[in-house]
């Protein structure tokens, strides 16, 4: 992500760039947990740098990021007026219940059966029994995707 703020920064060099950690070494975790952290990040950065309230804010983020951003975003529903894009690169939006090649499944089942990784379980919807009731599905209902001007799924399953 640092390679896209040197980017983006080319073409708005008087904006301001939060390249969050909150979440560095943790991504194993619940989705939702990861999002809650990311989002007292955000705010945190807001307050310490002492934006203006009348800020646009655009995210962006990559693979399970795309995740977590869309987690943190119930928790910044006072920004909701100032959200411009929201664009993600390789986020499985939907998870990965089908369409997946049976060595990606292999590797998956391997990697969740070796070290229990919550955050794959949520990605595979296997988190809970009922689908209606998984991480995945719960953040489609959020709706909090509504709030952006415009919105790019990139590469994005």
């Amino acid at each position: 992500m640092l390679n896209v703020k040197t980017l983006i920064k080319q073409f708005y060099p008087k904006a301001h760039y939060l390249v969050a950690r909150s979440n560095e070494g943790q991504t194993d975790g619940d989705v939702f947990k990861m999002g809650e952290r990311l989002a007292k990040e955000i705010e945190r950065y807001i307050r310490d740098e002492e934006i203006d309230k009348d800020l646009q804010i655009n995210m962006v983020g990559h693979s399970m990021g795309g995740l977590i951003l869309r987690a943190a975003l119930q928790h910044l529903e006072g920004y909701k007026n100032c959200l411009g894009t929201f664009m993600t690169f390789g986020s499985p939006h939907l998870g990965y219940l089908q369409g997946i090649k049976t060595m990606i499944k292999t590797g998956l089942w391997f990697i969740k059966s070796w070290n229990k990784t919550y955050s794959l379980e949520q990605l595979t919807m296997t988190d809970h029994k009922n689908l209606l009731e998984t991480a995945v599905y719960r953040l489609s209902k959020l709706g909090s995707l509504k709030n952006f001007r415009n919105v790019v799924l990139l590469s994005s399953y």
